[in-house]
């Protein structure tokens, strides 16, 4: 990830975020198929890399709502999850980031 440092407010934000709860959150997302759930946690406060992959969680979550015929919604679940895993992902390796610096 290069030599940046995570500025001061967004480590604040990582170092506050409970990746437990942000899990059931974002299962919850899943199950409702509604992205407030996770909002609450504004995970925008944790920098671009962890907002980005916000981003393309809720744009899957949109073209998940929106998949009518069943091959489809299937498809669309499949990235869904994706999408919530990287989310996983980006805020794991950023808490590990913020840990280590």
């Amino acid at each position: 990830m290069g030599d940046l440092n995570v500025p001061r407010a967004e480590a604040e934000a990582l170092k506050a975020l409970d990746t437990d709860v942000l899990s059931d959150l974002i299962d919850q997302c899943i199950r409702d198929e509604r992205p407030s759930a996770v909002r609450a946690l504004r995970l925008d406060s944790c920098g671009p890399y962890v907002a980005s992959r916000l981003r393309a969680f809720e744009g899957a979550l949109a073209a998940h709502q929106k998949a009518k015929s069943t091959k489809k919604r299937a498809e669309t679940e499949y990235d869904l999850r994706s999408a919530g895993s990287d989310l996983m992902h980006a805020v794991h390796q950023m808490k590990h980031r913020v840990a280590t610096e």
